[in-house]
């Protein structure tokens, strides 16, 4: 989650300083755990989804490539142990938000 965090707030800003019509995004992130202690990632992969009408493809592979490269310490700290590869897609309008909830 904190990969997510750190990654989203370096793209949106960036995003929007390119005034691209951002809608929505969300990030999946996925990542595997070595089996002995301390269960360290072995691999990690990040999902970005995109929401809008008219975004560039180039617009945003380059705000991904700022937060990963130069901006997001989360990416830096988990990339020192661990390959993290990532994705995206865009879709073309957001769908509305549903709350979620699971009991515990």
């Amino acid at each position: 989650m904190a990969l997510a965090g750190c990654t989203a707030t370096d793209v949106v800003p960036i995003l929007r300083k390119k005034r691209a019509p951002l809608q929505k995004l969300e990030i999946n992130v996925k990542g595997n755990e070595r089996e002995e202690h301390p269960r360290i990632f072995t691999d990690i992969h990040v999902e970005y989804v995109f929401y809008g009408e008219g975004l560039k493809a180039e617009d945003i592979e380059r705000a991904i490539e700022l937060s990963t490269t130069k901006y997001c310490s989360v990416n830096a700290i988990l990339a020192a142990s661990a390959p993290i590869t990532h994705s995206y897609r865009i879709e073309s309008r957001a769908t509305p938000a549903v709350a979620t909830a699971t009991a515990m």
